[in-house]
């Protein structure tokens, strides 16, 4: 996992978790696990390049209350924007 931090320089905001090359349902195994360790305040952007992985991280989050803020697409690889279940937008 990559941390992306504040102009501050001290509390990451954006923690970037690349999963890109991993097939269904690694990149929601990783996601499940990295947002578990992720402080209200903080964000998770997953890289990813299955073809299944946008249903997949879409389902994921609505059944775990984690909120999916955006999805972005950048050739074959997606950039996935997810918000920690209780965390304020």
């Amino acid at each position: 996992m990559t941390e992306m931090t504040e102009s501050n320089g001290h509390t990451p905001i954006y923690i970037e978790l690349d999963a890109t090359g991993l097939h269904c349902p690694q990149p929601v195994v990783m996601a499940r696990k990295a947002l578990a360790e992720l402080q209200a305040s903080q964000r998770l952007i997953l890289l990813a390049d299955d073809p299944h992985a946008e249903i997949d991280v879409e389902v994921f989050c609505h059944r775990t209350g984690n909120t999916l803020i955006r999805v972005d697409h950048d050739g074959a690889v997606l950039r996935f924007e997810i918000q920690p279940k209780g965390a304020r937008s």
